[in-house]
């Protein structure tokens, strides 16, 4: 019944109360008022495509200025000498300026973030003088005389804003699919999103592709409003205006562009109320509003709001830290795991002679290792050994200098996306997460990496992207029973301590449902109680068929868990074969192990 009340209420505060507003504007607001609260309009469609691009793909870009005056010419060109339709007009701009978007960024990606900035600045310069230089076509710098639809305000006001509503009803969808997850993990932690099979620079295209459409779209609909265009209309204050929006409300926020837009409309309206001109006196404030929101509120009014909601809903509480413990603990985690993992054939993983340089420095000098399904391979040795360099080339962040990689016999080549997809999973030294989405969220990129949907069904949540999200729901919340988070699973990921932390992102790992999976130290800061729950569950794991790799420095843990270790001393192997018989091989205690004074062995390099 609560869960009923609560969806009522989240569909009355996301549709019906902005339709109800939508609606009552035009009777409350002149024509005047009414005409500026519709370009604002038209700002904010833009202002959504910018977000996507600048605040979940985290893509610097200034080129949405240019597509919209794109757009505009579009339109009035294809008005003027082909007599289209608008609504014709609109589809061809916005189509238009996707294939002008996606083809001119290949290149400029592949820059680094400054250097796309620059490079999507000057795209509105390059317009400009491709405007003048064929001026027999476009009419050069005298503009383009369209006829404005023969639409009253307040028709302007609806058409714009329908337009609007729908284009945040699609970025909302978007950015609450599989590809909106690709794109934060991508933007926050680039390397964990190719662990997860995230081709991050495909994605950031599709971003880039998608905030020029929207662009293209928000300038098609100028002619509509005002029928004369020129190259006057969109110039580098457009672009920066669009900026101040998505900054004041708040970026990487669904919500963000409208309350930027909200706020940057009262701005003008006021300044309109109060000066006969208002074009200096609005720079002023917006660069004011901009400072206050960068010093007090560096996420935006949207986030303030949301931060101040959490704290009275309580979600900044932190879980204790042996809760998820004694939960784990309590819980049957074999019995989770056979439930929640299809068994797996696993696949061996085998390095030949693999060599990894570092200038004259050898990091990884001829080293061999085979890891069986269904078997735990310990990669041990003291700091500075070379097993996370041997993993990243396995991985494929790092190219070995010489040697062979192969999983179940097949050639181990590609980025990591692509080595992720042939069935690798890792986790990493330092656990990468989203600090401001809930530990439910974290987890969902681990499941999406075995989606079938596409994301043009998420995109229209069409049923068989509706089933699979649900199932995937569901997947999550036993994952999260697995490692004892389910008590927390609403809580942001910033407020668990140390060892939840790490048990969260060896359940993302899993949740990938691996054939070999890479665990690097997964015990550093865990807690007795914890530490068993990680031993129960890499044991359960490998029972499934998974091959798991583990390096540790917890060398009971090692003793307990492992059928057979390698062991590296300054990238090289010094030892192959049982936990036990490294134990009492000499090289190893020397090495590894340590001897004390009186000859007893120590545990050099372990905690």
């Amino acid at each position: 019944m609560a869960m009923n009340v609560l969806g009522r209420i989240s569909i009355a505060r996301t549709i019906l109360v902005p339709l109800a507003i939508i609606l009552a504007t035009p009777v409350f607001f002149d024509s005047f008022r009414l005409t500026t609260l519709t370009t604002a309009a038209t700002y904010f469609i833009t202002a959504l495509g910018f977000n996507i691009v600048f605040g979940y793909a985290g893509t610097i870009s200034f080129g949405h200025a240019a597509f919209a005056l794109l757009g505009a010419y579009t339109v009035a060109l294809g008005q003027y000498h082909w007599e289209w339709s608008f609504g014709v007009g609109a589809v061809v701009a916005t189509l238009l300026c996707v294939v002008v978007g996606v083809v001119t960024s290949v290149p400029s990606l592949r820059m680094a973030p400054f250097a796309i900035a620059v490079i999507t600045l000057l795209y509105l310069a390059a317009l400009n003088s491709s405007i003048q230089y064929f001026k027999s076509f476009t009419l050069g710098g005298d503009g383009v005389p369209a006829f404005p639809a023969e639409l009253g305000t307040a028709q302007q006001w609806y058409l714009v804003t329908a337009v609007a509503a729908v284009a945040w009803l699609f970025c909302r969808n978007l950015i609450k699919s599989p590809l909106g997850r690709s794109w934060e993990i991508g933007r926050v932690a680039p390397e964990l999103a190719e662990s997860l099979g995230v081709n991050v620079p495909r994605t950031k295209l599709a971003a880039v592709g998608i905030s020029s459409g929207l662009a293209g779209l928000a300038g098609a609909m100028w002619p509509i409003l005002n029928g004369f265009t020129s190259v006057e209309t969109f110039t580098l204050s457009y672009a920066i205006l669009i900026l101040v929006i998505v900054v004041v409300g708040g970026q990487a926020s669904v919500n963000g562009p409208v309350a930027g837009s909200i706020i940057v409309a009262a701005i003008t309206l006021g300044l309109n109320e109060k000066f006969a001109s208002g074009g200096t006196v609005s720079s002023l404030a917006y660069a004011v509003i901009v400072l206050a929101v960068v010093l007090l509120a560096p996420g935006g009014t949207v986030e303030l709001v949301n931060r101040l909601w959490s704290m009275l809903a309580g979600r900044f509480r932190r879980p204790p830290e042996g809760a998820a413990a004694e939960a784990a603990e309590e819980a049957p985690v074999e019995e989770l795991i056979e439930r929640t993992m299809p068994e797996t054939a696993g696949a061996t993983l085998e390095a030949k002679g693999v060599s990894w340089n570092v200038g004259a420095a050898r990091i990884l000098d001829d080293v061999s290792l085979v890891a069986r399904p269904g078997t735990v391979h310990g990669l041990i040795g003291p700091n500075g050994a070379g097993k996370t360099s041997l993993l990243n080339c396995v991985c494929g962040y790092l190219e070995p200098s010489a040697g062979s990689l192969t999983i179940a016999g097949r050639p181990l080549t590609g980025k990591p996306s692509k080595r992720s997809r042939s069935g690798l999973s890792r986790t990493f030294q330092h656990p990468a997460l989203l600090d401001h989405h809930t530990v439910l969220e974290n987890l969902m990129p681990g499941i999406d990496s075995h989606r079938r949907a596409t994301y043009a069904e998420y995109l229209f949540r069409l049923p068989r992207a509706v089933r699979e999200r649900r199932a995937m729901r569901e997947e999550t919340e036993r994952w999260l029973e697995v490692v004892g988070l389910g008590g927390v699973r609403d809580h942001e990921a910033r407020t668990l301590g140390p060892g939840q932390r790490r048990q969260l992102e060896i359940a993302r790992a899993l949740a990938t449902r691996p054939q070999v999976l890479l665990l690097d130290e997964p015990a550093a800061g865990l807690t007795v109680a914890e530490l068993r729950t990680v031993e129960r569950i890499i044991r359960a794991v490998a029972d499934r068929g998974v091959t798991v790799i583990l390096i540790e420095h917890h060398f009971d843990l090692v003793l307990r868990v492992c059928d057979e270790v390698t062991v590296l001393d300054a990238g090289r192997v010094i030892f192959r074969g049982t936990p036990s018989g490294a134990a009492r091989d000499e090289t190893v205690v020397e090495a590894y192990l340590g001897t004390d004074s009186t000859g007893h062995e120590t545990m050099k390099d372990a905690h």
